[in-house]
């Protein structure tokens, strides 16, 4: 059955008894649901708006920003954050719930944080790949139309990309002094490769209006 006391707030001046007023709301209408789920939410079910706003009033003197709403039962007292939900069941000692309601997040925050972690890194290889095509189409350009304009330096960038098509800046750098004979930096190499961009870009703007 639900929590449907009429309370008299003098039965509830001290802590240990709004503690207990709340645990006993939770024990008979409360409900939190997985963590593996989109959102966390805890509630209580009470069957008035009166009872919610006792339970919702008793909750937030605990800093629990809860709130109400209403649905076909009655009235929902609910807390949406993470935080607060674990304060709440800190409140009520509901001990055992804590762990495992902590457990569950730990484990969920930590399968967000390593997908964040690949979709990152998924997303840097793309925008790599991207950029190491692009500077294989103006390498190309280059060598057909300035290859006699070419220094040494940017004769070994090319030579670097061309080797290692698909390698990003810093793994250039690490690869260039075992393929040249001399290190150079990750960003010596992306002056380079502007440098070679410049040079392409008017021969593109003029294939391009063919």
């Amino acid at each position: 059955g639900l929590f449907f006391i009429d309370l008299d707030p003098e039965l509830i001046k001290e802590e240990c008894d709004k503690r207990a007023y709340l645990r006993g709301a939770f024990l008979a209408g409360g409900s939190i649901n997985s963590p593996d789920t989109a959102s966390y939410h805890l509630e209580i079910q009470t069957f008035s708006e009166h009872q919610g706003q006792i339970i919702a009033n008793l909750a937030n003197e605990f800093s629990l920003n809860a709130k109400i709403t209403k649905n076909r039962r009655g009235m929902i007292v609910y807390i949406k954050e993470a935080e607060k939900i674990a304060d709440f069941l800190r409140v009520v000692d509901a001990t055992n719930s804590l762990f495992t309601f902590e457990d569950s997040r730990i484990k969920r925050d930590f399968k967000n944080s390593i997908n964040r972690v690949i979709n990152c890194d998924i997303a840097n290889e793309k925008k790599a790949l991207d950029a190491a095509e692009k500077q294989l189409e103006q390498i190309k350009i280059v060598e057909e139309h300035v290859q006699g304009q070419l220094s040494k330096g940017l004769l070994e960038a090319i030579r670097l990309r061309k080797t290692y098509p698909e390698a990003t800046l810093s793994e250039l750098s690490r690869l260039s002094e075992e393929l040249l004979g001399n290190a150079i930096s990750k960003s010596a190499l992306n002056h380079r490769y502007r440098a070679i961009k410049e040079l392409a870009d008017p021969w593109a703007r003029k294939n391009e209006s063919k």
